[in-house]
C-alpha cells in the first residue's frame, strides 16, 4: 500500500578552517544545518572525508537520501557469506611478502554529528596521506 511522504529535506553547509591540506594535516570541518525556510535547525547528521582521487575511479552516484529512507522497497531477502582473503600490497600484486592491512577509502567517518541549537557543529580529520592539497571531498 503506497503512502505518500512529506519532504524532511535540510540545508547542509559544510567548511572547513582552511581552503588546502596537506597529507595527514588535521582539518577542523564545520557544519551548518538549516530547515527549507533558512532558519538553524538542530539535527544528527553523518560526515565522511574522501581522497578525491576515488571519484577518478567511479563517478559519485549518491541517491538522493529522502529515496533512500522514505522511498519504495521492494520485499527482498539476500543472504551473503563473506571469508577472509589476503591481498599483497604492490601494483603488480606478487613479489613481495609484506601483507597490505590498510584498505581505507575514507579519510574519516563520522557516523554521529550532532548540530547545537544554532544548527552548528564541529569535528576534526586527518587529511588523507595518498592526496595531493586539496583533493578531498567532505559529505554530510
Amino acid at each position: 500500500m503506497p503512502v505518500e511522504q512529506t519532504r524532511h529535506d535540510l540545508d547542509i553547509e559544510i567548511s572547513t578552517d582552511r581552503a588546502e591540506y596537506r597529507p595527514r594535516d588535521q582539518a577542523t570541518i564545520r557544519i551548518e544545518t538549516r530547515d527549507r525556510a533558512g532558519q538553524p535547525l538542530p539535527a544528527e547528521v553523518s560526515v565522511g572525508v574522501v581522497d578525491e582521487a576515488i571519484y577518478g575511479l567511479r563517478p559519485d552516484r549518491t541517491p538522493d537520501p529522502h529515496d533512500v529512507f522514505y522511498g519504495r522497497r521492494p520485499n527482498w531477502v539476500t543472504t551473503v557469506v563473506s571469508f577472509p582473503i589476503l591481498y599483497f600490497g604492490g601494483a603488480d600484486k606478487g613479489g613481495r611478502d609484506e601483507v597490505r592491512r590498510d584498505f581505507r577509502d575514507v579519510a574519516a567517518w563520522e557516523p554521529t554529528v550532532i548540530t547545537d541549537a544554532s544548527g552548528r557543529a564541529r569535528c576534526a580529520c586527518a587529511s588523507p596521506t595518498t592526496s595531493p592539497p586539496g583533493a578531498s571531498r567532505a559529505a554530510a
